[in-house]
């Protein structure tokens, strides 16, 4: 029982150092990572913009696009972390982006 304890410490203290790591990496910007680090605030004396009206196609594909356009645009994290958390490749997410920016209406 003792050395089940042991290893769970080790394991927990590894599982930290990587929490930690990523974090660095969130705040300081991916290694050739060319998106920037966004402040999620508006600039001090703007008020945020009024939301946009919501546009929710039919089509679960399209729908699923959407969304990923949607999370994308709203997400602090890194193309390269972004697709590591969605479990995608970097091309696969570039060409989902461009589908659902083609489908999204045109704005007036």
């Amino acid at each position: 029982f003792r050395a089940d304890v042991g290893t769970t410490v080790r394991f927990l203290d590894d599982v930290l150092e990587v929490a930690s790591q990523v974090r660095a990496v969130e705040r300081d910007g991916a290694v050739g990572d060319a998106r920037p680090a966004r402040d999620p605030r508006p600039p001090q004396g703007q008020a945020p913009r009024a939301a946009e009206p919501a546009y929710e196609p039919v089509d679960p594909a399209q729908r699923e696009r959407a969304t990923l356009l949607r999370q994308f645009e709203s997400s602090p994290l890194t193309k390269a972390n972004f697709c590591v958390l969605k479990r995608i490749s970097e091309a696969e997410l570039d060409a989902q982006l461009a589908q659902a920016r083609a489908e999204m209406p045109r704005r007036r």
